[in-house]
């Protein structure tokens, strides 16, 4: 088993996959990711909000997509019982749970520009992050959000039982990717 967890990691890297996300998001359990060592904690632990929800970014990121699980206009509480942390790597994953049921997940992906060898501007400088944007096609990602030059910056599509959202951070060189059950 540990071997098929090995290749399973090391395809992110090889396919431009994320097996990872995928699977919790087809799954909508915690399965897979306790299986790889995530940290669990429940929202009422000390800090455990904190950390989840400030620490990687994950409130930021709902803020930013306006896709926050809302009751009486106020971050709903209770779509927030359980919370996991799981670093592969260059891949960071949050995770909220309701009980058993997947409300958030997080994934974010360094996508490191590709230096242009001296050559001036290329188009292989963004080629990881245009693998990783190919590998999440399977959610039917449109534009949302593109700068005055036409670069698109922010998609969202769907997935089983919610939507995803993806935003290129090419300040943190890093792919960001939310699901949140609808």
């Amino acid at each position: 088993m540990r071997a098929l967890v090995f290749i399973a990691l090391c395809l992110p890297s090889l396919a431009y996959a994320d097996p990872v996300f995928d699977r919790i998001v087809a799954e909508q359990t915690d399965r897979f990711a306790t299986e790889l060592g995530a940290k669990w904690w429940r929202a009422s632990d000390p800090q455990a909000l904190a950390h989840a929800l400030v620490d990687t970014r994950l409130l930021e990121t709902l803020n930013r997509f306006d896709a926050a699980p809302k009751r009486e206009g106020a971050l709903d509480k209770d779509a927030l019982t359980r919370v996991g942390v799981l670093d592969q790597g260059s891949r960071h994953y949050t995770f909220l749970f309701a009980g058993d049921e997947l409300t958030v997940a997080l994934a974010r992906i360094a996508v490191p520009v590709r230096p242009d060898k001296g050559e001036g501007w290329s188009r292989d400088r963004l080629a990881l992050r245009r693998a990783e944007l190919d590998a999440l096609k399977r959610y039917g990602l449109q534009p949302i959000h593109k700068d005055r030059y036409g670069n698109v910056f922010r998609w969202r599509g769907k997935a089983k039982g919610g939507r995803v959202f993806v935003e290129y951070r090419p300040e943190r060189d890093e792919l960001v990717v939310l699901f949140v059950r609808r």
